[in-house]
């Protein structure tokens, strides 16, 4: 028998919605979805891991879900993108001078932006320690303004190139993380093994299912992405280490359903120049370790669906109402 993964889909809002940030979906508010997309999981130790953790947290009643839906393609929308994360800034507290500007350059971007990220990082990991903070469904001020500096983050990273003219504008590209979790699944949760890590792989945005980071962070590949060399000289790079319940896809046109040998060599092999130039063994890092593998860890093929099929269903259900899964 094989192992699959359901994702519902509803055509109106579940649970606490942000979209500028995180939705949550507790406990009493699961439902059925109008459209379905299904994964066929991996016969695989890490696959198999992560359907236990899911199975468990579906049967545990005080099971979560925080999910998030980047619409990748926005550089049209870049100025939009600039105010809302200047807004927040400003809603917490946050030094003026990592405000963007559209006239900033390339590198000033990133360099903002990675700072503002470590700025998230740390406010959210002081807010997950305090132990007079509790979260429920409802409305949470200060974890809501953090994940939407998260957020817009992300997705303003994800158009830098596509801003300043350097890549072809795709009409459409999507990223969508559930992060699926209750107190008895949490108690499954697993360290990756370095077999675990050699299924990690550039190419996730072709419509498979891979593990999400649930990590509070970046890791080196991250690092990378984002030319923050000054995370690695603080000693801050945080590998992915647990197998979780959460997961995550991307859609790209381009790549849909495809896998190429020469572009993942070809990638690896600018990272490992780009961790020689910088001298990152200085701080600590061996870029071939296992635990920084680059990218993320497959769990499972996208089953019976176009390109043009899982976006239909993802722009007319966009919000995110349960999961399931199941074996036949």
């Amino acid at each position: 028998m094989s192992k699959y993964y359901k994702l519902s889909l509803s055509p109106t809002p579940v649970g606490a919605m942000d979209s500028g940030g995180t939705n949550c979906i507790g406990k009493d508010s699961f439902k059925d979805g109008n459209q379905e997309i299904i994964w066929k999981l991996d016969d695989s130790h890490l696959s198999n891991q992560f359907y236990k953790i899911t199975e468990v947290a579906i049967a545990d009643e005080y099971r979560w879900l925080h999910w998030n839906s980047y619409n990748v393609n926005q550089a049209v929308n870049m100025q939009l993108l600039i105010n809302n994360l200047n807004t927040d800034i400003d809603t917490q507290g946050g030094d003026p001078v990592l405000k963007l500007s559209v006239t900033d350059t390339m590198k000033e971007m990133h360099d903002k932006l990675n700072a503002v990220h470590y700025l998230f990082e740390n406010e959210l990991m002081a807010l997950q320690e305090n132990p007079d903070h509790v979260q429920t469904e409802e409305a949470d001020p200060e974890v809501e303004i953090l994940e939407r500096l998260n957020k817009t983050v992300h997705e303003i990273e994800a158009n830098l190139s596509r801003f300043f003219a350097v890549e072809h504008l795709h009409d459409k590209e999507y990223f969508i993380v559930t992060r699926h979790f209750s107190p008895n699944a949490q108690e499954e949760y697993m360290d990756l093994t370095d077999d675990d890590y050699a299924k990690f792989q550039i190419q996730n945005h072709n419509g498979d299912l891979f593990l999400d980071f649930f990590t509070v962070g970046k890791d080196l590949g991250h690092a990378f992405d984002t030319k923050d060399i000054e995370l690695i000289k603080a000693g801050e790079v945080k590998p992915q280490t647990i197998i979780s319940g959460s997961a995550a896809f991307g859609l790209h046109e381009e790549v849909f359903q495809e896998f190429d040998e020469e572009i993942e060599a070809s990638v690896k092999r600018r990272i490992i120049n780009w961790c020689n130039d910088n001298e990152v063994s200085k701080y600590g890092i061996d870029p071939l370790e296992p635990k920084h593998a680059y990218g993320r860890a497959k769990l499972g093929t996208l089953q019976n669906e176009t390109f043009e099929s899982i976006i239909n269903k993802i722009e007319s259900c966009p919000y995110v109402c349960n999961i399931a899964v199941y074996e036949e």
